[in-house]
């Protein structure tokens, strides 16, 4: 099964870094999108804010380096934001962050 996904969008909340028990660095923040798409022959609104989240170095600190209104490109894979809990609430979990030029 494929499980690729690839967003631009703008750093609403800048990134909190912390260790896992594991010692594995996690960032997170979330990602704010807006956009005009194509559906049925009819131009419709497209708009979604999403927790990301960036494991591992040198991933981790690419995402604790950004700055809030920054303009990213994310790609990677969709998944729960929490096993633990029932909420099915998706975060995006990168592979790859690139800046976008203003």
């Amino acid at each position: 099964m494929s499980n690729r996904f690839r967003v631009t969008g703008t750093v609403a909340r800048p990134s909190q870094t912390r260790r896992s028990p594991a010692g594995i660095v996690i960032s997170r923040f979330v990602l704010a999108h807006h956009s005009q798409q194509q559906e049925a022959g009819l131009a419709r609104e497209a708009q979604f804010h999403i927790e990301v989240v960036c494991t591992g170095d040198p991933l981790a600190s690419q995402a604790a380096a950004l700055t809030q209104d920054q303009q990213v490109r994310i790609e990677g894979f969709i998944t729960r934001e929490n096993y633990r809990d029932a909420d099915r609430k998706l975060a995006l979990h990168a592979q790859l962050i690139e800046l976008m030029s203003e």
